[in-house]
């Protein structure tokens, strides 16, 4: 069997790929798994007996269909097949790479009918020999299997990943935003290599006309503070303050009301990116972005749909509803925990 590298995975099926069961439950799975089923049965001569399952995942799929099928399951991550192991202990787990794992030496494997994109029949010639039916869904990969994936295909995040990670920063805006709230935002700025740095964009609803907050990474430099949309120009914030550029700062070092402006035409716009990636800590790294080994080309063609903003703050805000506003909570939770302590029942 092949040794499998990892070092072009994303982190949400390295690092973070203990964060999959949170943001993908086998039971919204159980219509797709049904359709994987009836087709496999449709396509088949005869009924199947294993199945070969490539980029097999967290095993989401498989713990629909392992009740009809003996299923291998396939798939470049070990972390992601640890999770699948733990759901699906009974299957088979085969590390490798669907582009270039041979199965054909693996006695194991004598019948499979591997899935391969939309539901149609292909060919395996390359482990098992004509005529094996086989599915391809569309989380697969639309290239070849005969035929390497470009380093750009790799950089280009599909759907799936996409909205996984918005999940992800999703909840890890909301506990950023609570840190803020509590008057924690400044202490966690000072680990800027891991979490990035980070303040909060208070900007408002074009539709709703509500207070909106968004998290983000920055840069500054020469007094100018500098972000980027990260899921382009679609982002909802990013809406808003085009609609409204009128906005509010929370900084590690104050409160600004302040402007901000779309420059993604600037002729700094790759070194301003730079240093914004620079900024985000772990972040950029996530999305595929290392701006330390990027050249500026590549840097440039990597990030050519994120918006760069620049905020240039106005004034120095105070009063209600700013950074802090429950730095209160410190004090009572403080009062109750001696209270409890001091008249607490005691044990005879």
């Amino acid at each position: 069997m092949e040794s499998v590298q990892q070092d072009r995975l994303p982190r949400l099926y390295t690092q973070l790929a203990d964060w999959w069961p949170l943001l993908s439950s086998p039971d919204e799975y159980t219509a797709e798994a049904e359709l994987y089923r009836r087709t496999l049965l449709e396509a088949c001569s005869r009924r199947p007996e294993t199945i070969l399952v490539l980029g097999s995942g967290g095993g989401n799929n498989a713990s629909h269909l392992k009740k009809y099928f003996h299923l291998a399951l396939v798939d470049r991550s070990e972390q992601m097949l640890a999770i699948s192991r733990a759901l699906n202990p009974e299957c088979e787990h085969l590390p490798g790479d669907m582009r270039t794992i041979r199965l054909d030496a693996d006695p194991r494997l004598d019948r499979i009918y591997p899935p391969a994109n939309r539901v149609r029949r292909l060919r395996c010639r390359r482990w098992l020999g004509e005529g094996f039916p086989g599915l391809e869904t569309r989380k697969s990969m639309t290239a070849r299997f005969e035929q390497p994936i470009s380093q750009e295909g790799l950089n280009k995040m599909d759907k799936e990943t996409e909205l996984a990670l918005r999940q992800i920063f999703k909840q890890f805006n909301r506990f950023m935003l609570l840190l803020w709230r509590l008057g924690l935002g400044r202490w966690f700025n000072l680990w800027p290599e891991m979490a990035g740095q980070i303040m909060v964009i208070v900007h408002t609803g074009r539709k709703t006309g509500l207070r909106r907050f968004t998290p983000v990474n920055y840069a500054e430099l020469d007094g100018q503070l500098y972000c980027v949309a990260g899921f382009g120009s679609a982002a909802d914030w990013y809406k808003n303050i085009i609609a409204n550029p009128q906005v509010e700062v929370w900084h590690p070092q104050g409160w600004w009301q302040g402007i901000a402006t779309d420059i993604s035409r600037s002729a700094d716009r790759v070194a301003l990116i730079r240093a914004v990636m620079v900024g985000s800590g772990f972040a950029a790294p996530l999305f595929g972005l290392d701006p330390r080994k990027l050249d500026d080309h590549q840097l440039e063609q990597l990030t050519a749909g994120y918006p760069l903003i620049h905020i240039q703050r106005l004034g120095a805000r105070t009063g209600p509803g700013g950074p802090g506003e429950l730095a209160w909570l410190w004090p009572l939770s403080t009062f109750a925990l001696l209270a409890w302590i001091l008249f607490r029942p005691r044990r005879k």
